[in-house]
């Protein structure tokens, strides 16, 4: 058969998958069904160009595809960085940021909250977020700092002296 029977049908599943990357991009952006349905329609056109039309027209196919989904993807991603659902903010905060207060190994402080063995202790003024070497502390014991490694305060249960 000639190539011409195959080229409307080829073309218009071409035209429908490109469709849907321009609804993707420009009308629903960040949605992912219509480019993922896009890109399969556009590459099951590709598939039937080589299938039906031969290597040369399945390839010239394939370069225009190509050549058109960078077109789209280019102009999408601007006209998404300008859409309301684009973060346009800089976030300059870490995440896990240790701040040890000046605390060292021996400094003594008061449990504000059950250690089992994760807690919440008060050293001076500072509330820290300390993990226990025993396993339980209860609330309002006297606690130690055995050492602080890895970010995380150690603490050990304060003997009472006499």
């Amino acid at each position: 058969m000639e190539v011409a029977h195959f080229l409307p049908v080829v073309g218009i599943i071409l035209i429908v998958g490109f469709l849907l990357f321009i609804v993707e991009f420009f009308i629903f952006p960040g949605t992912l069904i219509f480019g993922k349905l896009g890109v399969f329609i556009v590459l099951a056109g590709v598939a039937l160009a080589y299938i039906l039309m031969g290597p040369k027209y399945g390839t010239i196919t394939f370069l225009g595809s190509v050549l058109l989904s960078a077109i789209f993807f280019y102009f999408g991603s601007k006209q998404i960085a300008k859409s309301k659902i684009a973060m346009k903010e800089v976030i300059d905060g870490k995440v896990n940021e240790f701040k040890d207060f000046g605390l060292k190994a021996g400094d003594i402080g008061t449990t504000i909250s059950d250690l089992r063995p994760q807690g919440t202790a008060l050293f001076g003024e500072y509330r820290v977020n300390v993990v226990t070497q025993e396993g339980f502390i209860s609330n309002g014991s006297l606690v130690c700092i055995a050492q602080i490694k890895d970010n995380k305060i150690v603490v050990k249960l304060q003997e009472e002296s006499a």
